[in-house]
């Protein structure tokens, strides 16, 4: 059996991030986010300035996806780690409407400029995205659950995950 190791990618707003801790809390396993750049830094000794080369976090992603179960967000994990057993591929979205409030909760900005950060940063995502994958961020193929926070709340989305897990452990013998 392998370790478990959940990707989550997620829309600005969605609370992609607070899944991802709280789901992390729930199995006790380690959740990497920007951390990672400066964790990869401290293993590889390279300074965290000097660690944006992409080939570089690509391997620190595989090396923490290989030593223990863990969740990571962002960074295109989802497509760097398609192939370990064990992975898991949320992606976490919600209508705008959704994801301009909870954006709301923590900027101290005007609604337009609160709507202006959720687009610029969607879009840096998906160019982002396809820059290093090849392929579209929002395109369902590339995730194992697609789920939206706005339906569920982000302890549902969480329990949606989990209850994914428990599902695939009993027909995937990667698991």
């Amino acid at each position: 059996m392998s370790n478990t190791v959940i990707t989550i990618a997620r829309q600005y707003g969605s609370g992609g991030r607070t899944v991802g801790k709280m789901l992390a809390k729930r199995l006790d396993i380690p959740c990497y986010d920007r951390e990672i750049i400066s964790l990869a830094s401290e293993e590889s000794g390279i300074h965290p300035t000097l660690f944006q080369d992409e080939k570089k976090k690509h391997g620190s992603l595989r090396a923490f996806a290989e030593e223990s179960s863990c969740v990571i967000i962002g960074r295109c994990a989802d497509h760097i780690l398609a192939d370990v057993p064990g992975v898991v591929r949320v992606f976490v979205h919600a209508p705008e409407d959704f994801c301009l409030q909870e954006a709301m909760k923590v900027n101290s900005l005007s609604v337009s400029d609160v709507q202006k950060l959720i687009a610029q940063t969607d879009e840096y995502r998906a160019h982002y995205y396809k820059y290093y994958t090849g392929q579209e961020w929002k395109n369902a193929q590339n995730y194992d659950l697609s789920l939206d926070s706005s339906r569920l709340g982000f302890d549902g989305t969480v329990e949606a995950i989990l209850s994914y897990i428990e599902v695939r452990k009993k027909f995937d013998k990667t698991m």
